[in-house]
């Protein structure tokens, strides 16, 4: 049975600030971010079950992009919570900047959430 997807605000904010600059970096590499990116997104609506790194978080890489997805699935309900898209090269700092992350886990399911598939 298929999950439905729910991303953060957050989430998409980073989305978006990462394709613009992977394609001011090179002409089509944002597309192509955002095509893998969305890849997995499809991907968790049939199987989130990835690696636990975090209590309750779970950790979903982007295959060929040094980022991953940190999501919480709520199997009662079919639902997959994208919480954030993170760089996996830089200072844990820089991705949970204190205006990001520095909430509790519950605070995502009451934060603006986009709906990507059910």
């Amino acid at each position: 049975m298929n999950f439905t997807v729910i991303v953060s605000q957050m989430a998409w904010d980073q989305l978006l600030k990462h394709v613009i600059w992977y394609e001011s970096e090179q002409v089509g590499l944002g597309d192509r971010f955002e095509a893998a990116v969305f890849e997995h997104l499809s991907l968790l609506e049939r199987s989130p079950f990835a690696q636990r790194r975090y209590d309750q978080i779970r950790c979903v890489p982007i295959k060929g992009f040094p980022y991953m997805f940190h999501i919480g699935i709520d199997e009662e309900k079919k639902v997959v919570h994208v919480y954030a898209l993170i760089h996996t090269a830089r200072n844990p700092e820089s991705n949970w900047g204190q205006d990001d992350w520095i909430v509790s886990e519950p605070d995502f399911y009451y934060a603006p959430q986009k709906v990507v598939a059910q």
